[in-house]
């Protein structure tokens, strides 16, 4: 598994377009920060960091978008050049290939996301360090973009396995993640109307918790005081969303590779 861990890093370092989004990862945090600046440079009291993260708790973030994107084409790329086949035939296992390219794709999810989260930090405090305040808030936030990292990476690799197919695997986890999961969640909400449910309740509804921690909901919770900011993440929710995030990539990855066992690859 290593040497094949290895081989895929290597031609992911020869890849033109992952070295482009490498650069996006960068470069649009560093464009928004100076936005971020002109809206903000005669604004005199303390403004939390958190505030300028909310749109990182989305699944759907620029950031997951991107991730989606590099990992769909550069998997695919793995079926289509005869890749997969070749090592099954020199005696690698399914199991053994499986995991060797989640790992990679694990690179690759956690290195644009660190990366975005990274120079947006750097970027806010050059311009803007003597008005921000790290809040708990924030930690927040870092936590919900790993999560929209890990979820992405577990709906691409289904679709990969399941498909390997470049058009499905791209299209199908962005229709997913731009658009499914708001009209499921609109839906639930629907439904938790109905029934009076509280937000202590609905934190730990899967899926519908997600409602609570979208950029959205949390512009509703941002509230002015003493010419600050002051935003409230959710904790439950945050947490709720964390612990199902995680579940949900394992149950994926589990019938992902269950999929690619009894694959036909001819």
């Amino acid at each position: 598994m290593k040497n094949t861990v290895s081989a895929l890093m290597f031609r992911l370092k020869k890849s033109a377009m992952f070295w482009v989004l490498f650069i996006l990862a960068v470069a649009l945090p560093a464009i928004n920060a100076l936005f971020n600046n002109m809206s903000y440079k005669d604004f005199a009291g303390d403004l939390p960091i958190s505030y300028l993260f909310i749109d990182m708790s989305s699944l759907g973030n620029n950031c997951a978008l991107m991730t989606s994107v590099c990992l769909a084409v550069f998997l695919c790329a793995e079926f289509r050049a005869g890749t997969v086949r070749n090592a099954l035939l020199s005696n690698k296992s399914r199991t053994q290939l499986f995991f060797s390219y989640a790992v990679v794709g694990l690179i690759i999810a956690l290195t644009y996301t660190t990366l975005w989260l990274a120079s947006s930090f750097a970027f806010n405090f050059a311009l803007m360090g003597k008005m921000l305040t790290i809040d708990t808030q924030f930690w927040y936030l870092i936590a919900l973009a790993y999560c929209a990292a890990l979820v992405t990476l577990a709906i691409v690799l289904f679709f990969l396995f399941a498909t390997r197919n470049l058009a499905l695997t791209i299209i199908i986890p962005l229709l997913i993640t731009q658009i499914g999961i708001s009209i499921i969640t609109t839906v639930l909400q629907v439904l938790a109307q109905d029934n009076s449910w509280n937000n202590s309740v609905v934190a730990w509804i899967p899926v519908l918790n997600y409602t609570l921690v979208t950029p959205n909901a949390l512009v509703m919770l941002v509230s002015i005081f003493g010419g600050g900011f002051e935003i409230t993440v959710p904790a439950d929710a945050t947490l709720a969303v964390c612990l199902y995030s995680v579940l949900f990539t394992i149950i994926a990855g589990f019938v992902s590779w269950s999929i690619f066992r009894k694959a036909d690859l001819k």
